[in-house]
């Protein structure tokens, strides 16, 4: 949408973490794209902020068990009458092919990666604030130092390990996002209250404000409510109050 700010807000701890490891992607697609020192360096972070996440033993469980239940969702959707039956086969086949990536997958989703021992020995300095300086570790120092064309083939390389995560997560998130459609809200003195259907097992809280508005929104989410506060930005003092009603868009996932 154009001239929209999105805000989102996980509904679960699973979605919470799909949703930090979608940022962390797009944060090393961007430093893949420079091959300077600084850039090479931060993609390497990033590369370890994806093996800290994906480390969780019980990541790659929670994410499988999503998809099965998206997998029975999708078939009982097709017994209905007035469903697009095609479409529905492909995301299926989609799905399906997800599916079978983890359950295949050996071990944890991060195994490959912290087999590296060059990205293992990167990541026991980096777990330090200010970690990783050339005295601290010169393997990392001398790499960097490399031509472009070594570095960018070996951050692509390592990379490349977590791609058929990166799809997986990007598959799951870009159906729960399309699961509805945004509606058009007020917020009379700034503040919205909604009662959300006990029938539905919400995943993600969709916002969506025009960038000419002077405020944001902060979620307070319950099982069977939602309340939206909110608040114009103060750059030296906590955040106030927005005071007039403004209209916004909501899409409430599941």
């Amino acid at each position: 949408m154009d001239n929209i700010i999105l805000y989102e807000h996980p509904m679960n701890e699973m979605i919470r973490v799909c949703l930090r490891l979608e940022c962390i992607f797009a944060q090393a697609e961007n430093h893949l794209q420079t091959t300077d020192y600084w850039n090479n360096r931060s993609a390497v972070a990033s590369i370890v902020d994806l093996i800290d996440i994906l480390d969780r033993p019980d990541f790659k469980t929670k994410l499988t068990q999503q998809f099965i239940q998206l997998n029975d969702s999708m078939l009982d959707l097709g017994q209905k009458d007035g469903v697009d039956q095609n479409k529905l086969n492909s995301i299926l086949q989609v799905l399906t092919h997800h599916l079978e990536f983890l359950q295949s997958y050996q071990g944890k989703l991060s195994q490959i990666a912290e087999e590296n021992d060059f990205l293992a020995a990167v990541r026991l300095r980096l777990a330090k604030t200010g970690g990783a300086r050339n005295f601290d570790l010169p393997m990392y120092h001398f790499w960097l130092q490399q031509n472009n064309e070594r570095r960018s083939t070996d951050l692509q390389t390592w990379f490349g390990y977590f791609t058929p995560v990166q799809e997986t997560i990007e598959f799951l998130l870009s159906l729960i996002r399309k699961s509805t459609c945004f509606i058009d809200s007020e917020a009379p003195d700034a503040f919205f209250e909604k009662t959300l259907d006990k029938k539905s097992e919400y995943q993600l809280i969709r916002i969506g404000m025009p960038t000419h508005v002077n405020a944001f929104p902060e979620m307070s989410v319950g099982r069977h409510r939602l309340s939206i506060h909110f608040y114009q930005l103060n750059n030296h003092e906590r955040p106030v109050q927005h005071k007039e009603s403004l209209s916004f868009k909501l899409a409430c996932c599941s």
